[in-house]
């Protein structure tokens, strides 16, 4: 299929693009292993092609099995109610493409994702870049564009080799580890784990909300051996009602308030007011949908999501 320029937008050169875009680009979602492509040569020769969007953002990054996208929401939401402009990167999408990319939760512009992909057919033959890793430099871009005050970075898959790990944030944080992509990350809960806590980085803190001790220690000790100081969320004490119902949600909380906690040592001027407020107004905020939300009343239609075992028992 050949592409029209970017001065030819339509909406069905723009579905054009994007059906183009899944039909070429190596896909995990749709393609299983054969898409992963673990390291960060090509999401750094790829960065580097664009500029380094990266290098110009203030991120804060999140990791973990589940509850990667409900904690960077509230996050998000915390920020957006401290009067901070927000960029905000989530996978995967449930209807379209562009809740990926949010700013102050508006969707990334269209006009934009068209244009990247015109681009993303140019790129030089060394430069072969999964659908992932794409999408990761489309946000790095659009952000930068965007002169969003901070990111929040939700790792794809695993943390150590993920694209995402290219970036050097403020904040990280491992909301939990779980079984799953066992057939990337190894077998055990400690092979995830060393997966996972390949995002820690030298001087930045790691919030940790996993309870399972196995876990704890190889965060722990991950954190002692780069120099990061190491937070336990799961210790903390709060009480924050929220829209995003679920009673997953609360372990989710605890390390959604101990980021805040640093990024106010760093210097944020977040209130008490802007957190709860925060906490409670995420779909308002972010746009967010898809964790235990009411969908209708009359039928009462509640939605939620899960891809592995133990966020389906949740």
């Amino acid at each position: 299929m050949s592409l029209k320029s970017p001065k030819e937008f339509t909406e069905r050169n723009y579905q054009d693009a994007i059906d183009w875009l899944f039909a070429q680009v190596p896909n995990y979602q749709r393609d299983g292993q054969s898409a992963y492509k673990p390291g960060l040569q090509n999401i750094t020769k790829l960065c580097e092609h664009f500029g380094n969007p990266q290098d110009s953002l203030k991120c804060i990054h999140i990791g973990g099995t589940n509850g990667k996208g409900s904690t960077s929401n509230m996050l998000a939401s915390i920020l957006q109610e401290s009067a901070y402009k927000v960029g905000l990167y989530n996978s995967p999408h449930l209807i379209h493409f562009t809740e990926r990319i949010k700013v102050d939760g508006k969707q990334c512009d269209k006009h934009f994702v068209y244009e990247m992909i015109l681009k993303l057919q140019e790129l030089p033959d060394e430069i072969q870049p999964s659908f992932f890793e794409f999408t990761t430099i489309m946000a790095f871009e659009f952000f930068k564009r965007q002169s969003v005050d901070y990111a929040i970075i939700e790792v794809g898959l695993g943390g150590r080799l993920d694209a995402t790990n290219i970036i050097k944030s403020l904040v990280s944080a491992i909301t939990n580890v779980q079984l799953d992509h066992q057939n990337v990350l190894g077998e055990t809960i400690e092979e995830i784990a060393f997966e996972k806590a390949g995002i820690i980085k030298a001087n930045i803190p790691i919030i940790s909300g996993d309870e399972n001790p196995i876990v704890k220690d190889i965060i722990k000790n991950k954190a002692l051996e780069v120099g990061a100081m190491y937070i336990d969320a799961t210790e903390l004490n709060i009480d924050y009602p929220s829209d995003l119902q679920g009673i997953y949600q609360a372990k989710n909380k605890k390390v959604v308030f101990a980021i805040v906690e640093e990024l106010k040592k760093l210097g944020l001027n977040i209130t008490e007011e802007n957190i709860r407020e925060g906490f409670l107004n995420v779909h308002k905020n972010t746009g967010f949908i898809g964790r235990w939300f009411i969908f209708a009343e009359k039928p009462l239609t509640i939605c939620d999501t899960g891809h592995n075992q133990a966020g389906l028992e949740q």
